[in-house]
């Protein structure tokens, strides 16, 4: 919902019609006057140009509202919203490493389909705190769990390789997704994770890694 936080600047758009008034009554009149000898010349410029001449006062005017209108400040209203409803908390462990640089999407590489299918599923989600983790040989979170779907979107549009993308931690990626999600009192926590290849990299195995998820449940 709009709101005005100015909105006595309305009055202001009287002046619109006032103008109009000037423009016929007053400016007109005082328009220097040229006779012409031929009534047929006068009638065929007369007509050509009778709705021109009212382009420059209607541009004056709407640039004139345009102006009123920006003094008002319009604003979104901030609106407070009770949500009822159990939301789940979900992890996305995304690949980053350099095999997701291949073109088996074309013309987009297997990272660009990931946060395709990353973006597709948060738009189904309603409730649901969602974050994102990344790995190539080390993991991080970009974004902790989070309600702010807009947030998230902005944040997987922009996920990029990083400069050292040699190697695929997979296990390094489910467990920072588990240090994300071990505290977390919601019934349901879920680590989605997506990746294109085996681990190679790392600190943890993915076999240690699952078994610390399961830990925390």
């Amino acid at each position: 919902m709009f709101e005005l936080v100015h909105p006595q600047f309305l009055w202001l758009l009287g002046i619109i019609p006032l103008l109009w008034l000037y423009e016929f009554f007053i400016k007109n009149k005082k328009r220097v006057r040229i006779n012409y000898s031929r009534i047929d010349i006068l009638r065929e410029a007369g007509y050509h140009s009778s709705f021109l001449r009212f382009v420059p006062l209607i541009l004056r005017s709407l640039m004139l509202v345009a102006l009123i209108v920006a003094l008002t400040q319009p604003r979104l209203k901030d609106r407070q919203e009770i949500v009822r409803g159990r939301g789940i908390d979900i992890i996305l462990s995304i690949d980053v490493s350099g095999s997701m640089q291949a073109l088996d999407f074309k013309p987009k590489n297997r990272l660009e389909a990931a946060k395709t299918v990353a973006l597709n599923f948060i738009e189904k989600r309603v409730n649901d705190r969602i974050g994102v983790v990344v790995f190539a040989p080390n993991a991080f979170t970009l974004c902790p769990l989070t309600t702010d779907y807009n947030l998230l979107r902005h944040i997987i549009e922009n996920i990029k390789f990083p400069e050292d993308a040699s190697g695929t931690a997979i296990g390094m990626g489910i467990a920072t997704a588990v240090a994300r999600l071990k505290d977390s009192d919601a019934e349901t926590k879920i680590i989605i994770l997506i990746t294109d290849g085996v681990n190679n990299s790392g600190e943890i195995d993915p076999i240690t890694a699952a078994h610390l998820a399961e830990t925390y449940n």
